[in-house]
């Protein structure tokens, strides 16, 4: 899912892999400020055959991405966009967790 977002919205983004621990013991919320992420404790099944019989149908996850990308940046006028956490913040993670693994 991320390498696809990341090939079809920023090929020049990279990613840092941080444990649950970690990301619990500095507040970060799942799906709040960490979208796509879940505790691997808390991380559920949901059975979708019901919704499958009923019609429901699949697409491509890049497709997705992309048109969510321009949902985003195109078709939400004056509203801002408040998912995942502010840059500022990232970038004190990041910088605690490479200070830890030396």
């Amino acid at each position: 899912f991320l390498h696809t977002g990341k090939g079809s919205v920023n090929h020049r983004c990279s990613f840092t892999w941080v444990d649950d621990a970690f990301l619990a013991e500095h507040d970060v919320s799942p799906w709040g400020q960490m979208p796509a992420w879940m505790p691997a404790k808390v991380n559920g099944y949901a059975h979708n055959e019901r919704a499958i019989a009923a019609g429901l149908s699949f697409r491509p996850i890049a497709q997705t991405i992309a048109d969510t990308a321009a949902w985003v940046r195109d078709e939400r006028g004056d509203k801002p966009w408040r998912a995942g956490m502010t840059a500022a913040r990232e970038a004190e993670l990041l910088a605690v967790w490479r200070k830890r693994q030396g």
